[in-house]
């Protein structure tokens, strides 16, 4: 990690090398893992039961994210807030490494011959902001969620019947006929719950996302 210093344009020019510097290239860094072993064990049990019961149904189930690293939740946390002028380039934290999670060597600050580029920098953040698919969210991404805990999976749930049978995690079949035929489908939601994998709430702002407590 590089920080820009005030008076010292040729430290940070040094340390820092293209390769560093913010921008859409850092979206592919550090990729959220698709495999339901990434899961915590107790929850990953609960969507292994509960996908399994949705593919004997006749539900095509595609994993599209199980755990999500902290170096990717701390890049779109920050990219969010230097995009949107909420935060400073110049007063983004370092990402707080350990054994397991090394630094994240990225420089939030963009030189320029006159000094620190706000501009430069802003722009950086918002094309990585929106390489990450955050540039358009509300609020900033969160550091820590269910996603970030292996507490939650994103799964797209599409079927083509007009009528699925499904057992409940009693054993008992649920007959569906209704639509939507996806992750927004009402009986499809209930049936998920329970397995305690709880459809994210409100449902219609995120069709594809499951967890532990529905956030």
């Amino acid at each position: 990690m590089c920080t820009f210093q005030p008076g010292s344009l040729s430290f940070t020019l040094l340390a820092c090398t293209s390769s560093q510097l913010s921008g859409p290239s850092w979206a592919g860094a550090f990729p959220d893992r698709k495999s339901v072993s990434d899961l915590a064990p107790a929850f990953g049990k609960d969507v292994t039961a509960f996908m399994g019961a949705m593919k004997h149904a006749g539900i095509t189930v595609r994993t599209l994210s199980t755990a999500r690293p902290p170096e990717r939740a701390y890049l779109m946390h920050y990219s969010w807030l230097v995009a949107k002028r909420r935060l400073s380039p110049l007063k983004v934290p370092n990402f707080a490494g350990s054994k397991k999670h090394p630094p994240v060597a990225i420089c939030w600050v963009h030189a320029t011959a006159h000094g620190a580029g706000k501009a430069e920098s802003i722009a950086a953040a918002g094309k990585l902001a929106a390489a990450l698919g955050v540039a358009s969210m509300g609020s900033a991404p969160e550091l820590t969620s269910p996603l970030t805990q292996g507490q939650a999976i994103v799964m797209s749930t599409t079927w083509s019947g007009r009528k699925i049978t499904i057992k409940d995690a009693s054993g008992h079949s649920v007959v569906i006929r209704s639509g939507p035929r996806n992750g927004l489908n009402a009986k499809l939601i209930a049936v998920g719950a329970t397995y305690g994998v709880i459809h994210f709430r409100p449902a219609s702002k995120a069709v594809n996302d499951w967890s532990v407590n529905g956030q």
